[in-house]
């Protein structure tokens, strides 16, 4: 008992000087803390594992909210993103209780917790489940929150068979989302897949308080707050270059890492790919890595890098925004180049001017000098035929810039 005080002292003088945490939790009634038979209440909601886990941390001083969006009887569809569309027999997100809700919390909580164990699992198939837990994780950590997904939990009025496919989805979770992954299943099930029954609230489908003072330790020992980041970007820049975006980020240390993956956005609310570049898969030194966007678009470009590892887990990079104004006047490239008889070139103003077009010859000689007026759109042409073989440039000045290009005469 002694070295328990002495390590919660500890924990709790580690978040002095830090602002407090804030967690959400979202599932289903075992989150939600539902204790009743038949119409009675046998113990309050605050005997779950959620409301266990808010006194844990707030005794620390860790939190200083809990937001429980959990709701009785539903699924892991349920909590899909408010924009999802379910297939044919499954159910629609259940807007104010899923994942959309649980992002746009004021104040932003900073770890979600998703516990869906069992609703539903005797029918849906395990890569159904798996694509809803990911999908929600993905949405999380897309607005830059951390998210833990918790096992399967036994259900006695399952089937035997139903009762193994609650087991090996269970294993499916922990393999899959390895260190966000919370285990609710081990300490609380006997070897035949069923409650132990000490932990049977007598209903056959929830456990009952002292189970859920086990599950909240589970999550406790997750280490919800400091646990290791497999891809930790320490550097994520954007330069504007000419008619292109030069994307650059580091990082510090990568666990399993595989790829990243490049976005794109204009609103920076929806993503598109943009580019993959192959991770280091294991190191803890300095690694940097570039991208480039070669058609970035008129006005805001957001971009952010997500870090892929072997087990398609994601970790999301702030987003950077960079603006290109619409062009006031554009030079082509000169056509057909090499030149043969005629020296071509598209130029495009937003609005009429007076424009200066020059020729030089490869050791700087101005060969030909022109005004001319230019109104909006013109293809620039000139006779080029009696022309000696060699390079030369042509040079459009206008009242804000000057732009060369480069042709070969043949």
């Amino acid at each position: 008992m002694k070295y328990i005080f002495v390590c919660a002292l500890l924990l709790g003088s580690m978040f002095n000087g830090f602002s407090q945490k804030r967690i959400c939790v979202m599932g289903s009634s075992s989150a939600w803390g539902y204790f009743t038979i038949n119409g009675t209440q046998l113990h309050p909601r605050d005997s779950g594992w959620a409301f266990k886990l808010k006194k844990h941390f707030k005794d620390l001083n860790v939190i200083d909210t809990l937001f429980n969006i959990a709701a009785n009887s539903s699924s892991c569809y349920d909590g899909m993103p408010t924009s999802y569309t379910p297939p044919p027999g499954r159910n629609p997100p259940y807007q104010g209780f899923n994942i959309t809700k649980a992002v746009r919390l004021l104040p932003k909580p900073d770890v979600i917790i998703v516990n869906y164990p069992t609703n539903q699992y005797d029918y849906l198939s395990a890569e159904e489940i798996l694509f809803c837990l990911q999908t929600i994780k993905d949405s999380a950590n897309a607005s830059g929150i951390r998210c833990f997904i918790t096992t399967t939990q036994p259900r006695d009025n399952f089937s035997v068979s139903e009762r193994q496919k609650l087991k090996e989805i269970r294993d499916l979770i922990l393999l899959r989302f390895g260190p966000y992954a919370i285990d609710f299943w081990t300490d609380v099930t006997v070897p035949v897949n069923m409650m132990n029954p000490l932990y049977n609230l007598g209903d056959n489908v929830h456990l009952n308080p002292v189970a859920h003072t086990i599950l909240k330790t589970r999550a406790v020992n997750a280490n919800i707050f400091f646990s290791t980041v497999p891809v930790s970007i320490t550097q994520f820049t954007a330069q504007k270059r000419t008619g292109a975006v030069l994307l650059q980020w580091s990082t510090s240390s990568e666990l399993n890492s595989h790829h990243f993956e490049i976005q794109k956005s204009v609103d920076s609310r929806n993503f598109t790919h943009l580019a993959t570049v192959i991770a280091s898969g294991n190191s803890s030194q300095l690694k940097t890595y570039t991208a480039e966007d070669l058609h970035p678009g008129i006005g805001n470009n957001f971009y952010r890098i997500v870090a892929v590892d072997i087990n398609e887990q994601k970790e999301f990079s702030d987003k950077i925004n960079v603006t290109f104004n619409p062009a006031k006047f554009y030079a082509g490239e000169v056509y057909s180049n090499p030149v043969v008889n005629q020296l071509s070139i598209n130029l495009e103003s937003v609005k009429k001017e007076m424009i200066n077009i020059s020729i030089f010859s490869a050791d700087g000689k101005k060969i030909s000098q022109e005004k001319i007026q230019l109104n909006r759109t013109f293809i620039y042409k000139k006779d080029w035929s009696k022309m000696p073989a060699g390079r030369y440039s042509i040079s459009i000045k206008t009242a804000d810039e000057i732009i060369t290009r480069n042709f070969v005469k043949l």
